[in-house]
């Protein structure tokens, strides 16, 4: 089984990234993190909102947090990307640009974008999309 680790499968694109993934045969491994609801509780309403059959192939749910280093996630959760994720997409950015500085939304999404080619490089992964 071919994983994909995913970042930003909460947002409007990495939403239908995790729809195409899942019909091109590729188990999306999603990083989220805790917003205003729990990463599980986003995970569970993501699931839903897709319409995903709870008894077919269903993302793996990973908790992180992009703005750190490995994404925030626990040593287990690296320790399994490194294992079983050979491609990375990276979809997750900062788009809400209204009351913040520019400087720092850019920041922010240059990080998790630095970020995300550590990890990939850490990991020895295959593709960075």
């Amino acid at each position: 089984m071919t994983h994909v680790l995913l970042t930003g499968a909460t947002g409007h694109l990495g939403s239908y990234l995790v729809r195409d993934l899942l019909s091109q045969g590729f188990v999306p491994a999603i990083v989220i993190r805790d917003a205003q609801l729990s990463a599980e509780e986003r995970f569970r309403q993501l699931i839903a909102d897709l319409q995903l059959d709870p008894n077919g192939t269903l993302p793996v749910f990973i908790s992180g947090d992009t703005a750190l280093p490995d994404f925030g996630m626990s040593p287990q959760a690296l320790d399994w990307v490194r294992h079983h994720c050979r491609h990375l997409m990276h979809s997750a950015a900062t788009v809400q640009f209204n009351n913040s500085p520019s400087n720092e939304i850019m920041r922010a999404n240059t990080n998790t974008a630095r970020h995300a080619a550590d990890l990939f490089r850490s990991c020895r992964m295959e593709k960075l999309v």
